[in-house]
C-alpha cells in the first residue's frame, strides 16, 4: 500500500537523525541509498542497481553509483566534497548510455547535503539533510513508482493514452478536486500545455491558496509560475502565464454561474 505524504515525512526525520553524523563515502553509501528509497515505501532492490558499469568518454570505464534506468543517475561523495563537481561527474556517464536509460534526474549527495537536479525542467533543488522532510514531494518520481507499474498494463495504460490524447487536443482543461500529486496525470497535462499553444488551463479551487496548493501546483508543474502572477481578488480569481492558465478561488457552484450568467 501506497504511504501517506504524512507517513513519509515521518520517515524522512528518522533517517535525517541516523544518518546525520555519517561521512565516509564508501563504508554506507549503499546503506544510505537503501534507507533513503525505505523513506518513500520503495525497495530500492526493485528499481535501481548500485556501482552500474558505463563507458565514459575516452572508453574509459565507469561505474554509476546508484543507477535507475530512464528515471535517475545518484552520484555520492564523502562529506564536505562539491555537490557541483559530482553532478558533472554523473554528466560524464550520459555518453555511454542508450537513450532510453538516460535519466530525468540527478541526485548528488554528501550524507549531510542532498542536490536534485530535474533535467526536464532545468530545476534543482539543494538542502540539508535535516530539511528532507520539508522536500519529500520533490521526489514524487519515487512514490510515483508504483502508479507506473499499474500504467504500464491494460485497461490503465488505454486510460493513460486516451487522457494524453484528450489534453493535447483539447482547448481548455478545467480542473477541480485535483492535489497535483500524480506524476502521471501532471506530466500528461505539462506536455499537452506545451505542445498545444491555445490550451488554456481553469482550476476552481476556493482553498487553493490557503491550502498552497499554489505552491505544490508551481513545485510539480510549472516552477516559472511566480513570475506571471496576476492577482484578482475582488473577483476571486488569480491568472498566469498571460491568461493561459487562470484559478477560481470560489465554490464551484459559483464558478457555474458566473459562467451561466456570463452567456445571458
Amino acid at each position: 500500500m501506497a504511504l501517506s505524504w504524512n507517513e513519509i515525512k515521518d520517515r524522512a526525520l528518522k533517517f535525517s537523525n541516523e544518518w546525520s553524523h555519517e561521512t565516509r563515502e564508501r563504508a554506507e553509501k549503499d546503506s544510505f541509498w537503501n534507507d533513503f528509497f525505505d523513506v518513500f515505501g520503495i525497495s530500492r532492490r526493485r528499481v535501481a542497481t548500485f556501482e552500474e558499469p558505463v563507458k565514459k568518454l575516452g572508453n574509459k570505464q565507469g561505474f554509476i553509483d546508484l543507477f535507475w534506468k530512464g528515471t535517475l543517475l545518484v552520484e555520492h561523495k564523502s562529506k564536505g566534497k562539491n555537490l557541483d563537481k559530482a553532478y558533472e561527474q554523473a554528466t560524464d556517464y550520459f555518453p555511454g548510455l542508450k537513450e532510453h536509460e538516460l535519466p530525468k534526474y540527478i541526485l548528488v549527495s554528501d550524507f549531510d547535503r542532498i542536490k536534485l537536479f530535474n533535467l526536464d525542467e532545468r530545476t534543482e533543488h539543494e538542502f540539508h539533510i535535516s530539511e528532507l522532510y520539508k522536500n519529500v514531494k520533490l521526489f514524487g518520481f519515487i512514490t510515483g513508482y508504483q502508479k507506473t507499474q499499474k500504467s504500464a498494463m491494460t485497461p490503465f495504460r488505454q486510460m493513460q493514452s486516451a487522457f494524453d490524447k484528450d489534453c493535447i487536443l483539447a482547448s481548455k482543461i478545467t480542473i477541480i478536486g485535483y492535489s497535483f500529486n500524480d506524476e502521471h496525470i501532471n506530466e500528461s497535462i505539462k506536455i499537452a500545455f506545451k505542445e498545444n499553444s491555445n490550451l488554456k488551463i481553469e482550476i476552481v479551487d476556493p482553498n487553493f491558496i490557503n491550502n498552497k496548493m499554489d505552491e505544490t501546483f508551481a513545485l510539480n508543474l510549472f516552477p516559472i509560475l511566480d513570475d506571471s502572477l496576476h492577482s484578482d481578488a475582488a473577483n476571486k480569481r488569480c491568472s498566469y502565464l498571460k491568461e493561459r492558465i487562470i484559478v477560481y478561488t470560489k465554490y464551484f457552484s459559483d464558478y457555474l454561474n458566473d459562467k451561466t450568467n456570463a452567456r445571458k
